[in-house]
């Protein structure tokens, strides 16, 4: 583990120097695998965020950022990716104990405040949706006429209600810039979601 930790340092320093071995870690991570969609490494390491302690989680969060976020190209791809397991990462994150900090889901700031990036995401990848559907999914403390129970949660249940506010940042990082133009299908999007 130590070893792994060092090397996934040392990767991460070097790509902010290294344009080519930055490209390469790129390719290889987004790599699709012998198991078909959510088969690459970067899946998998995403995917598998909530079962690794926190000095490993920190280490290969910032490998991301050193190598997939730095190139538009691969940030792009990173971001589909992102969206489409962000239902799961949002799931993990809520039953989880670590800090957003400390959780992949804290990369949405990355990726969702680039306006490009946001509406190509809501275009192609219905964001506003899965962000709107996620949240509510959490929601399911009801009263007898259907009303939302927010004053009734035990501890617990607050706890992990204040995490599910994260999606709502989430929400408002996707709208933070207003599109100059609002082609068909971003207005369609808008109001599905």
């Amino acid at each position: 583990q130590s070893f792994g930790l060092k090397l996934l340092i040392w990767l991460s320093h070097v790509t902010g120097y290294s344009d080519g071995l930055r490209r390469i870690l790129c390719q290889v991570g987004l790599q699709e695998g012998p198991d078909g969609e959510n088969s690459s490494l970067v899946d998998k390491l995403m995917l598998s965020d909530s079962k690794l302690w926190k000095g490993a989680r920190s280490v290969y969060h910032q490998l991301f950022m050193s190598s997939l976020l730095m190139d538009l190209k691969y940030k792009k791809c990173f971001a589909v990716r992102f969206s489409k397991s962000y239902e799961q990462l949002q799931n993990d994150y809520v039953k989880d104990d670590h800090d957003r900090e400390f959780s992949i889901t804290d990369l949405s700031v990355q990726i969702f405040t680039v306006p490009s990036l946001a509406r190509m995401l809501i275009i192609e990848e219905n964001l506003m949706t899965t962000i709107i559907k996620t949240f509510m999914d959490h929601l399911r403390h009801r009263d007898t006429q259907g009303r939302f129970q927010f004053e009734r949660y035990t501890a617990l249940q607050a706890f992990k209600f204040r995490r599910v506010q994260s999606l709502i940042l989430d929400l408002k990082y996707v709208l933070i810039s207003k599109p100059t133009e609002w082609s068909d299908d971003l207005r369609i999007k808008f109001l599905e979601g």
